[in-house]
């Protein structure tokens, strides 16, 4: 309905800087595959450790060593656009996303066997290692932005799995099948991560003492 394409009041260019990405308020350094290796917002950390694809083949898991920065392919006061790919548990995987001037970083993400040899694979995930001071607060949206399977709720202070679409997907979406949250939201007062997806998946949030 209008121009997006420049910067929108109260926003500013966006800035790239040895592999650095800052916009308004925040700022994310990125790995191969377009993951946060750090997210810094309101003048604190948001991650503990850096984020990775765990892969499971065969009952073993497999994390994807990613030290390479992804290649940047555009660079715009309003986007940052950028490419990369990873290989590994016998995977390679394939990235194109950009950052907006929002913050928003969106990411295309796909994966194939890594060669003529067919690897089944058991799970997959992607972690985004929160710390735990700010993983206070749950919010997310039941599947077709159904309001009536949000759910927001304080999380438990134990270790282990804390929640899990797998548990609470249903309730209020009138699913008969899956349990797929297209948004979530975890952190408190002062900053947080908001994941959102297109595509079925799964979301869970789980503390390592």
């Amino acid at each position: 309905l209008g121009n997006t394409e420049r910067v929108i009041w109260p926003f500013s260019p966006v800035k790239l800087d040895k592999g650095t990405i800052s916009v308004w308020g925040r700022s994310y350094g990125l790995n191969a595959l377009g993951l946060p290796r750090k997210i810094s917002s309101a003048e604190g950390e948001v991650l503990s450790s850096e984020s990775r694809i765990v892969v499971t083949l065969d009952g073993k898991e497999h994390s994807l060593a990613m030290s390479s920065d992804p290649e940047f392919t555009e660079k715009l006061d309003w986007r940052v656009g950028f490419k990369g790919n990873a290989s590994g548990a016998g995977l390679k995987f394939e990235v194109k996303g950009w950052v907006e001037q929002d913050g928003l970083c969106y990411l295309e993400l796909s994966y194939e066997p890594d060669g003529k040899r067919t690897a089944v694979v058991d799970g997959l995930r992607i972690e985004f290692p929160l710390l735990l001071e700010n993983s206070k607060s749950l919010y997310c949206i039941g599947a077709g932005n159904n309001l009536a399977a949000r759910t927001i709720r304080m999380l438990d202070e134990k270790d282990g799995l804390l929640w899990s679409t797998l548990e609470t997907g249903r309730a209020g979406s009138g699913m008969k099948l899956g349990s797929f949250y297209p948004s979530v939201w975890i952190g408190d007062n002062h900053r947080g991560l908001a994941w959102w997806a297109d595509k079925i998946g799964r979301a869970s949030c789980r503390v390592r003492g």
